[in-house]
């Protein structure tokens, strides 16, 4: 009798150290799936290798969550709860591909809307469009450009110039935007330049701005972010490539790929007819006369060599008071050619821009407007020059 007692407690010892450890298990398992599912969540889908989906989300509780797809050639991205701003704030449907070298990305947006007609909540500042953003053990707080359209502010050209920046740098064009749009973001590693393009043809480039953005990597890809909307917006990108770059906007080379080998399908088998009379061998034609060796020319002296390189003019910081505005003049040195420029804001306020550089002039004057709160603002432009 004693020993039934001793053993009905040495039992009931171990039953319930057997639930304290799997308490304390479960716990610690539910604590990683939530900081990680805070941070970045991967999954596999049907988007083709080598793209991947990330949804970045350190929304708490979003009332819905980011999504990709590949349909008929098109991809497709609903975009996370959230907004992409300041030093941490990344919530954003990312689809992209790890790229080095100077590159480019092109990408044809041909849709940005609600997936339910009832909108409600904050939307003006719903973004889609490309990234180049970078990776250092984490996504969190890398530096990134981001060209995007937005339903209330127009094309916008977004950047964080590194790792952990405290402030955000935007252009806005703060005009509606136009749908279709090609948009592209070119990237000089070398001088660490990101150039932002759009188009309405595919064709015919318009430089928005070009941004210092110090990434050791880079991630091409496109990205859509609901802002705090009430419902997912859905973008649908087409015609999407990447390859490598000059420097400026235009179609980039793309990357080679193994062309595969076609292999004939094999015929239904009939009967063989029999083999018909060899024809004639023909008879060859008289050869031609050789006309006389012309004289040989003498060898001019050999041009210098040159190449085309591009240097980066920084203009004053210009205090603005808050929603004023001011006139801002850069010019590039004699003998060289502007071919971009950027606006870069010492605050977290959205600085909008009325007018753009046109490349092969000399000069860029701006009409910057700080948002609300006062800014120093700083004009950037790329000149090129032969050398």
């Amino acid at each position: 009798m004693q020993f039934d007692r001793w053993g009905a407690t040495q039992a009931l010892r171990l039953r319930r150290c057997w639930l304290a450890l799997s308490f304390v298990f479960l716990s610690v398992l539910s604590l990683l799936l939530i900081v990680g599912g805070a941070v970045a969540a991967h999954w596999a889908d049907d988007i083709p290798s080598p793209w991947q989906t990330t949804v970045l989300q350190q929304e708490r509780n979003p009332p819905y969550k980011g999504s990709a797809s590949y349909q008929n050639g098109a991809f497709v991205l609903n975009g996370a709860y959230g907004q992409i701003w300041g030093k941490h704030d990344d919530n954003f449907t990312f689809v992209s591909q790890e790229v080095h070298g100077d590159s480019a990305i092109i990408t044809h947006l041909t849709r940005l809307s609600p997936t339910h007609a009832n909108q409600s909540g904050s939307h003006d500042w719903v973004r889609a469009g490309v990234m180049i953003k970078g990776f250092n053990a984490s996504w969190s707080g890398t530096a990134y450009a981001m060209l995007a359209l937005t339903p209330g502010h127009g094309v916008i050209f977004q950047t964080r110039q590194r790792n952990g920046a405290l402030y955000t740098a935007m252009i806005a064009q703060n005009a509606a935007g136009a749908i279709p749009v090609w948009l592209q973001l070119v990237r000089s590693s070398r001088l660490g330049l990101v150039t932002a393009c759009t188009s309405p043809d595919g064709t015919n480039w318009n430089i928005v701005g070009t941004a210092a953005v110090d990434m050791a990597g880079g991630f091409y890809g496109m990205a859509a972010s609901a802002y705090y909307a009430s419902s997912p917006y859905q973008a649908r990108f087409e015609q999407t490539s990447i390859g490598s770059s000059s420097g400026s906007c235009g179609p980039p080379t793309p990357t080679p790929t193994a062309t595969p080998t076609a292999t004939a399908s094999p015929s239904p088998c009939g009967c063989q007819g029999p083999v018909g009379p060899q024809g004639p061998q023909g008879q060859p034609g008289p050869a031609g006369p050789m006309g006389p060796q012309g004289p040989i020319g003498a060898t001019g002296p050999a041009g210098p060599s040159q190449t085309l390189k591009t240097q980066v003019i920084a203009g004053d910081r210009v205090p603005v008071p808050a929603n004023t505005s001011s006139q801002l003049k850069l010019a590039c040195p004699a003998g060289t050619l502007l071919t971009g420029g950027g606006l870069s804001a010492s605050n977290n306020g959205v600085t909008t821009i009325d007018s753009f550089p046109a490349p092969g002039g000399s000069e860029w004057i701006a009409d910057a407007k700080a948002g609300s709160l006062d800014a120093v603002l700083r004009l950037q432009i790329l000149c090129a020059f032969l050398a």
